[in-house]
């Protein structure tokens, strides 16, 4: 009697931690939903479910785990990180200048202002900080910046213009407007000479 008692406890108690498994499962997976549901619309996450037969927010999921796996390895890193700061910013901002939108032309603008002063001082970093490559975090790091610099939901591309950017460049623009047409006329006068010794 008193071993039915335990066995049917323990029964009782394994469906009890199934039922507790499957809720958690569910969960997770309205969490997941909730938290990837703008990176289900792209289309390649949804031609992937749609050949592998499972839900759009399992493809983000392993596409992110995928992509810190590479960068946690350092194994394809630069590669990684090109892709993200050309290629879907050239791919939005193609889509954004065929749009009618204005919005979406000064989101991308001003992501690629801001990535060319990303770009000087990602080099100096390079040179600098040697000690950040070395330690796996380098990619890492600029990864989740490139994010954040396009990413609709922070736009940190067009915080960084508001806020650090454009200050510079309007306090500096005659400067600058000085500079660059310095520069125009000496390069068109050298070639304008080239011409005349040349004929």
């Amino acid at each position: 009697d008193v071993y039915k008692r335990q066995v049917s406890t323990q029964s009782t108690w394994g469906e009890q931690q199934q039922i507790e498994g499957k809720q958690k499962m569910g969960n997770f997976e309205e969490l997941l939903d909730l938290k990837t549901k703008d990176l289900q619309k792209f289309a390649p996450v949804q031609y992937v479910a749609k050949q592998f037969n499972i839900k759009a927010s399992y493809v983000v999921l392993g596409g992110i785990m995928s992509i810190l796996v590479l960068l946690g390895t350092g194994l394809g890193g630069q590669l990684l990180t090109s892709a993200i700061c050309y290629l879907y910013p050239a791919w939005m901002t193609f889509k954004a200048i065929e749009s009618q939108e204005q919005e979406d032309d000064v989101q991308w603008l001003t992501y690629w202002i801001v990535f060319t002063f990303f770009t000087i001082f990602d080099t100096i970093i390079n040179s600098c900080f040697l000690y950040i490559f070395m330690m796996g975090l380098y990619y890492p790091l600029k990864y989740l910046f490139l994010l954040w610099l396009f990413l609709p939901q922070f736009k940190g591309a067009s915080f960084l213009y508001a806020n650090a950017v454009r200050p510079i460049l309007k306090k500096y623009e005659s400067i600058i407007d000085t500079h660059m047409a310095n520069v125009q006329d000496k390069v068109l006068g050298g070639v304008q000479e080239i011409k005349k010794k040349k004929y």
